[in-house]
């Protein structure tokens, strides 16, 4: 599978190249506080059904639980959790505990 290719790329990279850790860096730099929305227990329970609905979706919602419910942020992770099978992306499960949430998503090119 493609996407599994380039997630395992992004994480097998020399740090230096890897967009999410010179985001943890920014931020540090910044002192912008940094919530970790993924934990063990994501990747145990999609682990059986990868790019399914399920399992993507499980993993979207254990997502939306940790995001803090007021304040601005950036939730960054990979583009099919944003564009991916619809009523179970993340901003679905954002929106189905405050609907009125402006949330906007970003494209970053590769």
């Amino acid at each position: 599978d493609a996407r599994a290719g380039r997630f395992r790329a992004a994480w097998t990279k020399d740090p230096d190249g890897n967009p999410y850790y010179q985001l943890l860096l920014l931020c540090r730099l910044k002192g912008i506080k940094v919530w970790a929305l993924d934990t063990p227990i994501t990747y145990t329970i999609a682990a059986d059904v990868k790019f399914t609905p399920l399992g993507i979706g499980t993993r979207n919602r254990l997502w939306a639980e940790r995001v803090p419910a007021k304040g601005k942020g950036i939730v960054y992770g990979g583009e099919f959790h944003f564009t991916g099978f619809p009523k179970v992306r993340v901003q679905d499960f954002l929106w189905e505990k405050d609907r009125k949430r402006k949330i906007q998503l970003l494209k970053v090119k590769d």
